[in-house]
């Protein structure tokens, strides 16, 4: 029997959070072979401020002495160190999105890049003895100093990935909320984005290339794998760390509804906490009609869908949704539109961003939400959550598209759809390493701060234009203040457009 282990961080769990999906098919997987498998949810802020409550973790993993630790990519630095240091025997699995961009980094031992279900299972046996590291696919592993890959590569399979479906949601929480009681949880009909498969001729990325001596230590085996992923300079979105690492994976329709039906059976039947699914699908609006068809033939009770997307993947479909609402009118479920993909509402930085919208269709889509809201108060919703994108500065943002950017703001209501907790400041491009968005900034030497490149995920930069870079400084100073403002002003954003508009 070994003992494994994967970490959850995050802020504070929220009702509206959603567990790793993969831990928990994988923890039931692991324990139906006789190991021990616990998930373990950090709160990242209360962690930080609370020495304490560190000290207790720390003391906790020394106690279990798990054989193996995994870990996302995206959070390996600041948990890595203190995990080595309490646990000098254990292993240290990283994985996730975007993951091979950690590959030449220190204290890990193994590495896996794309589907992970069929590699985790097969490590495990790897350190019982069971199973050649060479059988392995999708893992980088190290002998010493040097990094080398298996040469199995295995692209992602949607039914093989989430079959069986039988999620395990049980938790030890550190510095988060005690109640283990889950109450939303998410299914998923595709892996990856629709629009990576799209190859646009973009002018801001013509001659960018991927440097492939930005990683150390690697053995031949190990940077053919990762040039190979890296050769996409220019498709999909520039600055998404999940579009460089997944091709689009689905199913046919036909097998795509009853597959999403089952897994909206399992939850609701194990699960009777959960109030609200949220569907992993970058265009789940292309189905959404046939899912609520058969929703409605069910004997279940309220459930809330939330979806998310892009702005023309909703337009294109809008007859879908239109149809889909209308199945729903008399039930109790509700259709969420969460989050879409806005970005910008400046033609120049939708092109930076490689993002292949229009200024034209983002207008278009906060017109048809609000004709929905209207015709099906009951069973639409929009800005319950929040949690809409919007990427308001980057390194190469001017005057004019600030300005550009705040006149469609005010008149399109858009702060309502906005994280009332956040600032405007806050939305600034995350530029992760090994993006498209991240090559050209370095080849324009807009990235500052390279050696913290993993602290928070992505690195550091600085705008082009000076007199953004004055405006943005002044905006964050501005900010501190807010602590003396009414809340109604903070969570609109009010005073934060009224400051960006004296410039």
């Amino acid at each position: 029997m070994r003992k494994i282990a994967f970490i959850e961080i995050g802020e504070d769990i929220s009702r509206n959070w959603c567990p790793n999906l993969i831990y928990a098919l994988v923890k039931r997987d692991l324990e139906k072979k006789g190991h021990k498998c616990d998930i373990i949810r950090l709160s990242k802020n209360e962690i930080i401020k609370k020495k304490k409550l560190l000290d207790e973790f720390k003391k906790f993993l020394k106690k279990e002495k798990y054989d193996l630790i995994g870990i996302q990519s995206s959070i390996f630095v600041f948990v890595s160190g203190f995990i080595k240091k309490s646990c000098p025997n254990t292993k240290i699995l990283l994985g996730g999105s975007n993951s091979i961009a950690s590959v030449d980094k220190k204290d890990y031992d193994f590495l896996i890049h794309g589907p992970a279900r069929e590699s985790i299972l097969k490590l495990v046996n790897y350190l019982d003895g069971k199973e050649k590291l060479s059988n392995i696919p999708n893992l980088f592993y190290k002998k010493n100093r040097t990094i080398f890959h298996t040469s199995k590569i295995k692209n992602f399979d949607l039914k093989i990935e989430l079959t069986p479906f039988h999620p395990d949601f049980d938790r030890i929480n550190f510095g988060v909320m005690k109640n283990n009681k889950i109450t939303t949880a998410n299914i998923v009909s595709s892996l990856g984005c629709p629009f990576t498969n799209s190859v646009r001729n973009n002018p801001y990325y013509k001659n960018v290339k991927f440097e492939i001596r930005e990683f150390k230590n690697l053995d031949n085996s190990a940077l053919e794998v990762v040039n190979n992923y890296y050769n996409k300079i220019g498709n999909g979105c520039s600055f998404c760390n999940i579009c460089t690492d997944r091709d689009f994976n689905t199913l046919p329709e036909k097998k795509l509804i009853p597959f999403l039906i089952d897994q909206v059976k399992y939850l609701t039947e194990n699960y009777p906490s959960i109030e609200r699914i949220q569907i992993n699908d970058e265009n789940s609006f292309r189905y959404i009609d046939k899912f609520f068809e058969e929703m409605k033939s069910l004997n279940i009770k309220q459930i809330e869908f939330l979806v998310g997307g892009r702005a023309d993947y909703f337009l294109i479909n809008i007859s879908n949704i239109k149809q889909a609402l209308s199945t729903i009118k008399n039930t109790d479920f509700v259709l969420n539109i969460a989050c879409i993909g806005f970005e910008n509402f400046s033609q120049k930085e939708l092109d930076i961003y490689n993002k292949g919208t229009t200024v034209k269709q983002n207008v278009k889509t906060l017109e048809e939400f609000k004709k929905l809201k209207q015709n099906l108060p009951n069973n639409f919703r929009y800005k319950k959550d929040r949690d809409h994108g919007m990427i308001l500065f980057n390194p190469w943002t001017t005057i004019k598209d600030l300005k550009t950017n705040l006149h469609y703001i005010k008149k399109y209501e858009f702060t309502e759809l906005l994280n009332p907790l956040s600032f405007l400041a806050n939305y600034r491009l995350a530029i992760y390493p090994y993006t498209p968005v991240y090559f050209k900034a370095k080849k324009e030497k807009r990235i500052i701060d390279q050696k913290n490149m993993f602290r928070y995920g992505s690195v550091n930069w600085r705008f082009k234009n000076s007199k953004m870079d004055f405006i943005y400084r002044n905006l964050i100073q501005y900010c501190r203040s807010y602590n003396n403002l009414p809340n109604t002003k903070i969570r609109e954003h009010k005073v934060e457009i009224e400051f960006l508009e004296k410039f």
